[in-house]
């Protein structure tokens, strides 16, 4: 599970720099996202 987690995570950040990169307007509504995704499977972890 948490091999799976990290892949998901690695996988999205990859998305969110090349949108930084890009200069698209998405790359905060991706890391907003990303944030959110993340905060979720922490709390998944702890309950």
């Amino acid at each position: 599970m948490l091999g799976l987690t990290g892949t998901s995570f690695s996988v999205t950040a990859m998305v969110l720099f090349t949108s930084i990169e890009k200069g698209t307007s998405n790359s905060s509504f991706v890391f907003t996202f990303l944030l959110k995704r993340f905060n979720l499977l922490q709390l998944n972890q702890m309950s």
